[in-house]
């Protein structure tokens, strides 16, 4: 009997460090192909940033105003694209690790989403998309991180960009949701949608997207999560492909102060 109870013990301690071990080097896989990734899109930014300046140190006095501004211009966009990534690594571990504090207040919707809509016209004309925004009349207030949020949803918006062919739309609706005491912000596109079994993955951290032509890890997505469910909310999506892909954000329109 003892004997029997000793097996099933190291049956079980076994499979436990098997698990440990095949969670382990995923993380460590997630890590290292995470880090090539990001060297990788780092690469463009830091192009942009160093040959533009390069190009006003050397040729400076031969070049217009104009056109010093406009290197200059895609100098800045380098070095913000690159303090984006940076940030968005950072505060996904620090939201991983509850060491993000939020800032919560009422947010007014129509400013906000003004706002986000105006910073993110330059993106989606550059892509030749349309970005249109809605707010139903009987919108609620949102309670919650007004800066965090707008970068959830400019995430959310930088994510469909990427999977949307030009001539296509990208809309931003605020409505009341239909749970009570919820406001949900939706953000959908024309795009080329997603699998329905890779619904459920694509929040996760270990995510990849196999798109070919933006294949990559999905810690703006995952980032999405972690700042959603820290304000006690709820993010999903729906899609079919071909057919577009919808994400949907149903936050709390009141004080949540256990949280």
């Amino acid at each position: 009997m003892l004997t029997s109870e000793m097996i099933r013990f190291e049956e079980e301690l076994h499979q436990r460090l098997s698990a440990a071990t095949a969670r382990l080097n995923q993380q460590l896989k997630w890590r290292e192909n995470l880090l090539a990734t990001l060297v990788h899109d780092m690469r463009t930014p830091l192009q942009a940033l160093a040959g533009g300046l390069q190009l006003i140190e050397m040729a400076g006095d031969k070049l217009d105003a104009a056109k010093q501004a406009r290197i200059l211009e895609g100098a800045r966009r380098g070095a913000n694209n690159l303090n984006e990534m940076i940030q968005l690594i950072l505060d996904s571990n620090r939201l991983d690790e509850g060491e993000l504090v939020l800032e919560w207040q009422a947010i007014e919707p129509q400013p906000w989403l003004d706002d986000i809509v105006q910073a993110l016209h330059p993106l989606t004309e550059a892509m030749e998309l349309t970005l249109e925004s809605q707010i139903h009349p009987a919108v609620p207030l949102i309670w919650g991180d007004g800066s965090l949020l707008r970068r959830v949803i400019q995430n959310l918006v930088g994510n469909a960009v990427k999977f949307t062919p030009r001539g296509g739309k990208i809309s931003i609706i605020i409505a009341p949701s239909l749970q009570a005491d919820r406001v949900e912000i939706r953000v959908r596109d024309t795009g080329t949608g997603m699998r329905p079994e890779v619904l459920p993955q694509i929040f996760d951290r270990y995510y990849q997207s196999n798109k070919d032509d933006h294949k990559g890890y999905g810690l703006g997505l995952y980032f999405c999560r972690l700042a959603v469910e820290a304000h006690a909310g709820v993010i999903q999506a729906a899609s079919q492909v071909g057919s577009g892909t919808t994400i949907s954000v149903v936050l709390p329109n009141e004080p949540k102060l256990n949280f």
